[in-house]
């Protein structure tokens, strides 16, 4: 029996971090796909199941809140928020149920440390 790649749906509308996370996570053993808005996005979770799903502020509170708690009681999958730790509201990850923050600007390092941690832990 063969194990599947991980999957990981990157929704970040800042090129810069999503081209650093997608060509970091590319030639490694992981499915990606990436976007750079949310548009339609549920669907395209229902159809890739992502394991993790990274998410840029983009959506803003409300919309993030919302994606988070729906993603936690349908799918099985851990989800990071992407950003700037300093333009967080206090408790702001923590009350939205993001499993980790990788902040701007990224680093390879530390987000392959982040994603080893949260999908072999």
């Amino acid at each position: 029996m063969t194990n599947e790649p991980r999957r990981i749906l990157i929704i970040e509308n800042d090129i810069d971090a999503l081209s650093v996370i997608y060509t970091t996570l590319l030639p490694l053993d992981y499915s990606v796909e990436a976007a750079i808005d949310s548009a339609d996005l549920r669907p395209r979770i229902e159809r890739f199941q992502p394991d993790l799903l990274m998410l840029g502020q983009n959506l803003g509170e409300a919309g993030a809140h919302e994606l988070c708690h729906w993603l936690k009681q349908h799918f099985n999958a851990r989800v990071i928020l992407i950003g700037r730790p300093q333009k967080l509201s206090a408790g702001w990850a923590e009350h939205l149920c993001f499993d980790e923050i990788l902040p701007k600007p990224v680093e390879p390092s530390l987000l392959l440390s982040k994603l080893n941690s949260l999908l072999f832990a």
